[in-house]
């Protein structure tokens, strides 16, 4: 039995999860608002990441027109927290669990596997 269109199915499984991961803590890592802004556009930022699938991997962007400008400008205040650099620190807080989460999924995927061909 070819087992590697399994493992790589499970591999990108779980790349994406870890991807969905690193979204979810960057969304978390977005400064704050102000909470007397109506419609406030941190909250707007924070809710606007995604994943994407691209080639053999996935990107993970966040997409309205200044989420660069608060990513990239450190020299920007956020008195209630967050701040810059908020995806490049959730790629960072969670860099060490992208192998687990992919071997996790790739051995789950590969023991069903043996178990159908045995």
């Amino acid at each position: 039995m070819n087992l590697e269109p399994q493992i790589r199915a499970a591999a990108l499984k779980g790349l994406r999860q870890w991807c969905e991961l690193v979204k979810d803590q960057a969304a978390r890592n977005v400064p704050e608002g102000d909470p007397r802004e109506d419609p406030d556009p941190l909250v707007d930022l924070a809710k606007s990441g995604h994943v994407r699938a691209d080639g053999d991997g996935f990107v993970i962007s966040f997409d309205t027109p200044y989420a660069a400008k608060v990513h990239e400008d450190l020299h920007l205040k956020h008195p209630r927290g967050g701040g810059a650099k908020y995806l490049q620190q959730a790629l960072a807080q969670h860099a060490k669990d992208a192998q687990g989460i992919v071997a996790t999924e790739v051995r789950a995927r590969t023991a069903r596997g043996l178990r159908k061909s045995t």
